[in-house]
Order: structure tokens, then C-alpha cells, then sequence
């Protein structure tokens, strides 16, 4: 499935539909008409094409895709069946300007005016894009030029009293000493850059010179979601893979394991659940999806932060998930009960959160809070997808028939909050994942307290 697809589908069904009904109204058409209007009831609205949109719009942002080739339906190398007209990319500016997001309005606008003067029957005059466009650069400039401003003030001021210190700052801003060559290069950026109104480029510039890349915090996920590496040598030196046997019944088949962080404890483990066993989940859950909600206080509620498809599967719905129960407690020495089964499609997300709940309501402390989570993969993931932990700088790719395994919470009780992790937008395929929850009352003689409280 592609996001281009997706989008381009439900504009037929909620926009160009109506138009075909609205130019029916002769007599003999009356009952057709009726037809239509009731499978109306359950076409998209208008408000399903701005989510589209916006999945659009976000699956560009967060994997850079060139913004021409996108509008040709062409992502990563996948071609899609549709294409995006100058209206479209004409929308798309027009749903960033109203976010004040004036950048990308403007290479939208730029693509829109470029697309129109080679449409024959265009939608949108070129006209009506110049207006928005103009209006774009304007804003974007007055709201930059504050930032280039200050840059320049404080630029004047750390070059003239710490102008013998450039390199240490490049370091101790980076991590790693770099080599000779590549500090006197840098240093060079850092001094010339901040002489001018692009002292914004200098960061970008700079870190394709150190040893590993700096990337900001808030800026992680989206690079791991892109497949970015951004640990260093001494923070990956000591990850393995290896043939694990956590319980005897794994003695003949050990279980094949990779550490993808070490604290927090992050594993993968790959073909754990069977072709008939992800039928099974898949055949429980796919008739009772819905829309995903987060919890906000005392209710859920649905949220641009979670665009996917839930369905809870009851423990006791299957036979053959018996031997999954016991297979996850073998590898993990925990002991679980509910199942969330949840599918993500063409631009399908969930930004970074925490699985511990912290505030219990009266259901949920009967378990206790979530002291660990296992996710199996139910399928391969063409592009996108990943989970990743942007305080752990570490990425979990979907591969069918693996599961992902961490802690939420420390042994002493207390919560682990560099286990902070997002699903990636799906660029290209669906993902099918289960989520199994491990409780805190179910751990008592299985996970018990240390003697000493550990340190945060």
C-alpha cells in the first residue's frame, strides 16, 4: 500500500463523488441517486482527507523524500499507481500555511506552480498559488529574521571574547575529539559562518566532519526513523547477537538474540512466533479493529499522536495462542494475559511515549503498572515502520515472526524514562503488530526488589 494511493482514494471518495452525485439530478437518475446517497454513509469525510494530508505531509518531513519525485507517486524507488495534480500539492501548502509551517508551504506552493503550467484542465489558477506563495516567503522571512538577528548579536560576542576557544566548543558540543584535519575545518565553518546571517548551517555543516553525528534530541527520532546511525563506536562496543537458551526447552533450538541497547535493556528476538500463529492473531484481531486512542486523564481519546488501528484479543480466544503465552514466558520469565493486536497503515504512527501508565485507574490497579513490554511483528514492513527509543538512540526495524522486548520500569519499582520509544510512520506496505503487557502484581517472586533502591 502507498500513502499516494491511500490519499488519492479517499479524495475520489469524499470530494469527486459528491461533484458526480451533484451533476445527476435528472428524474431518471432519482433512484441511483438514493443508491448513492446512502453508500455515502460510509465513504470518507472531509476531515479523513486532512488526516490523509497530513500523513502525507508528515511521511515527507520525517523521511526527506524529494518532493518531485513524491508528486510523480515515486517513493524510495516504489512506484505508485496514483500521482499528486497541482491542486493536491496546492492543498498540501495550503494545510502547512494554516499550521504556520511556512517552509514547506513554500516548496509546496513551488511544486504546485511547477505542476499547473504543464496540466491542460488545471484545478487551481497559477494565480491563486503566486498568492500564497509570496505571502509564504514573506512570513517566513519575518519570522526567521529574529532568530538570524540574535544569532548575529551573540555570534559578535563569542567571537570577541572566546575567539581562541572555537575548537574546544566544537568538541565539548560533539562528543568525540576529531581528527587534526577535521577540527581546523570545522573551526573554519564556525568562524565564517557566524560572520553572516547563515550561522543556522553551521551545526549541519560541521558534524559530517566529527567522528559520529550529533544530532539535536528532538531530532532523533525522525533520524532513526530515517535509519541514521547516531551512536558512536564506544556506545555500540559492547551490543552482541547470540544464540540464547533462557529456559531448557530451548536447549536443541536456542532462541536467536540481538541486544540493540544495553541500558535501557532493549532485545530483539527473531523467529519466535510461527506462520499459523500470526494467521491466528491476524484472523482475532483484523474483524475488530477500530481507531486507536491515547489516554488523556480519566478517558481516551483520539489523537494525531496515534494514527493506527487497535483491537484487544482475549487471552482465552485461541487455542493455539496457549503455546504463545508459554513460549513468552519462557523468554522472558514473566507472566502476561491481555494481547493488543494493532495495524498501521500508509502513514500510520505513534509518536514518542512511555508504556508505564504511572496514574492507575481502579481496573488497572488490580495488575499493577506495565513493568515491561513484548511486541511481536506480524509482518515485514516494505519502508518505514521501525521502533525506535530516541534516548537510547536505538531502532528496532519490523521484521515478521520477531518481538522486541524492555523494561518500563526498574526493579526497585521505579520508572525507566530513557525507555521513551515511537512507532515510524509507514512509508510504504502496512505493519502488523501484538503488544503483550507485563504487570507488576503478576512479578512478585518472578522480578523481585533489590535489597538497594537504584540510582535514576
Amino acid at each position: 500500500a502507498s500513502p499516494i494511493d491511500a490519499y488519492t482514494t479517499i479524495k475520489r471518495l469524499s470530494v469527486d463523488w459528491n461533484e458526480i452525485v451533484n451533476q445527476f439530478r435528472e428524474p431518471d437518475w432519482l433512484e441511483i441517486e438514493r443508491l448513492m446517497m446512502e453508500s455515502n454513509d460510509t465513504f470518507p469525510r472531509q476531515t479523513d482527507l486532512v488526516d490523509a494530508g497530513e500523513a502525507l505531509i508528515r511521511l515527507q518531513k520525517t523521511y526527506r523524500l524529494n518532493l518531485t519525485d513524491l508528486t510523480r507517486g515515486i517513493i524510495m524507488g516504489h512506484q505508485s499507481m496514483a500521482y499528486l495534480s497541482g491542486a493536491d500539492c496546492f492543498y498540501f501548502g495550503q494545510l502547512l500555511y494554516n499550521k504556520a509551517d511556512y517552509e514547506h508551504a513554500t516548496q509546496w506552493f513551488q511544486e504546485a506552480l511547477t505542476k499547473v503550467n504543464f496540466e491542460k484542465q488545471p484545478s487551481v489558477t497559477p494565480r491563486s498559488i503566486h498568492s500564497y506563495l509570496s505571502s509564504s516567503l514573506e512570513l517566513r522571512i519575518s519570522v526567521n529574521r529574529p532568530l538570524y538577528s540574535t544569532a548575529n548579536l551573540l555570534t559578535g560576542l563569542h567571537i570577541s571574547a572566546q575567539k581562541r576557544e572555537s575548537t574546544f566548543t566544537f568538541n565539548r558540543k560533539f562528543g568525540n575529539r576529531p581528527s587534526h584535519s577535521s577540527a581546523n575545518v570545522c573551526t573554519g565553518l564556525y568562524t565564517q559562518t557566524q560572520m553572516s546571517e547563515q550561522a543556522y548551517t553551521f551545526e549541519r555543516k560541521c558534524v559530517n566532519h566529527s567522528l559520529h553525528a550529533y544530532v539535536p534530541p528532538d531530532q532523533a527520532p525522525n533520524a532513526l526513523c530515517r535509519g541514521e546511525k547516531i551512536r558512536n563506536a564506544s556506545e555500540e562496543k559492547d551490543l552482541f547477537c547470540l544464540y540464547d537458551v533462557p529456559h531448557p526447552y530451548f536447549k536443541i533450538g536456542p532462541v536467536k538474540v540481538e541486544q540493540m541497547n544495553k541500558n535501557p535493556y532493549v532485545l530483539q528476538f527473531y523467529d519466535v512466533l510461527w506462520p499459523q500463529e500470526i494467521k491466528a492473531f491476524r484472523r482475532m484481531g483484523d474483524p475488530q479493529l477500530e481507531r486507536a486512542t491515547v489516554r488523556d486523564t480519566a478517558r481516551n481519546t483520539v489523537s494525531h499522536a496515534r494514527v493506527s488501528q487497535v483491537a484487544w484479543i482475549s487471552p482465552d480466544s485461541d487455542v493455539l495462542l496457549d503455546r504463545v503465552n508459554a513460549r513468552v514466558a519462557m523468554l522472558t520469565g514473566l507472566s502476561h494475559r491481555l494481547r493488543k493486536y494493532n495495524s498501521y497503515g500508509p502513514g500510520g504512527h505513534y509518536e514518542p511515549h512511555h508504556d508505564y501508565l504511572e496514574e492507575l485507574d481502579e481496573v488497572d490497579k488490580l495488575g499493577g503498572d506495565r513493568i515491561a513490554t513484548f511486541m511481536f511483528y506480524l509482518s515485514d514492513v516494505n519502508l518505514g515502520g521501525s521502533t525506535v527509543f530516541p534516548y537510547a538512540k536505538a531502532g528496532v526495524m519490523p521484521k515478521m515472526g520477531s518481538a522486541a522486548f524492555w523494561y518500563n520500569m526498574r526493579e526497585d519499582g521505579s520508572y525507566d524514562r530513557a525507555t521513551l520509544h515511537g512507532a515510524c510512520s509507514v512509508l510504504h506496505g502496512t505493519k502488523h503488530v501484538v503488544n503483550l503487557w507485563f504487570r507488576t502484581n503478576g512479578q512478585t517472586f518472578k522480578r523481585p526488589c533489590p535489597v538497594k533502591r537504584q540510582d535514576s
